[in-house]
């Protein structure tokens, strides 16, 4: 029975949550998400037939299913996968610079993405600016990675590995 809901879910569910998220959501905590969390949590605990107030985090290890922030994140790092790799539009061919193209000493960091100064929390929290920042905290391990079916499989999996921390 949980397999058929789990499938719903994944079906029914996560097209709606994942649809243009690396555009209208933040993978930030912020609350114009929670809503939608604690929605995502009912349909957890309905999928597993746990209580009203069970603490979700385990229901979403166990059934490895992502809150929508990570979920946000995913997509976000996705989309930054995609750049690096040039499978993106043309229309994205400049949208970010790696720090090597702003000045020509080879330093550190000269391999990551610049990011922008941002003086408001809007901008701070727009995907020019988030997309680099988040990226260029990834471990090597996985911002390495050239298959983008490893990169999503890496990045879920530390999602995952990350809720069953907190039980």
């Amino acid at each position: 029975m949980s397999d058929s809901l789990k499938l719903l879910y994944h079906t029914l569910l996560e097209p709606y949550l994942t649809y243009c998220c690396v555009i209208w959501a933040s993978p930030h905590e912020t609350h114009g998400l929670d809503h939608i969390l604690k929605l995502q949590k009912r349909a957890v605990r309905t999928i597993t037939g746990s209580p009203y107030r069970a603490h979700s985090t385990p229901l979403f290890a166990k059934l490895g299913i992502l809150k929508i922030h990570d979920l946000s994140y995913t997509y976000l790092m996705l989309f930054m996968f995609k750049f690096k790799h040039n499978i993106l539009p043309p229309l994205f061919e400049n949208y970010f610079a790696l720090v090597s193209d702003t000045h020509t000493l080879n330093t550190r960091s000269s391999h990551r993405y610049a990011v922008p100064f941002a003086r408001t929390t809007c901008r701070y929290n727009c995907l020019r600016l988030i997309g680099p920042r988040l990226w260029n905290s990834l471990p090597i391990d996985i911002s390495s990675e050239n298959s983008i079916t490893n990169f999503r499989a890496k990045i879920k999996e530390s999602l995952i590995l990350r809720y069953n921390s907190v039980c």
